[in-house]
């Protein structure tokens, strides 16, 4: 077990915040409308190997015209940054969180050199 990643408060993200809520600006660059499916994925701090290194935590689907730019929100909770031990309690991972936003899942294969994807760090 790796201790280093659950000390701390188990019920806050941090300066007692509950949750965090993050923007991003999707913009049509197109000549056309489009509909785009804007996906929120977190990835865990580097520790336990057992963890999925992307998990979808929201999404919205919107219509853009052409040219058009919409400010979307995803709210994201305690237990979004959490896992459920083998003793079944919910520990707060404790370390740098990746959160990711674009029109597609992140991909190892793909990098961050892949168009359209926002990247921010947490550090819970």
């Amino acid at each position: 077990s790796d201790d280093d990643n659950d000390d701390g408060d188990d019920d806050d993200l941090g300066d007692g915040a509950s949750a965090v809520e993050v923007t991003v600006d999707v913009k049509n660059t197109g000549d056309v409308e489009a509909y785009e499916v804007v996906q929120l994925y977190t990835s865990p701090p580097r520790g336990p190997t057992d963890l999925p290194p992307h998990s979808l935590r929201g999404f919205d689907r919107i219509l853009l015209q052409p040219g058009q730019t919409k400010t979307i929100a995803f709210k994201l909770s305690v237990n979004d940054f959490s896992v459920v031990t083998e003793k079944g309690e919910r520990v707060v991972l404790r370390g740098t969180h990746h959160v990711y936003v674009s029109g597609h899942q992140p991909s190892d294969e793909k990098g961050l050199d892949a168009s359209n994807v926002v990247e921010a760090k947490l550090e819970l």
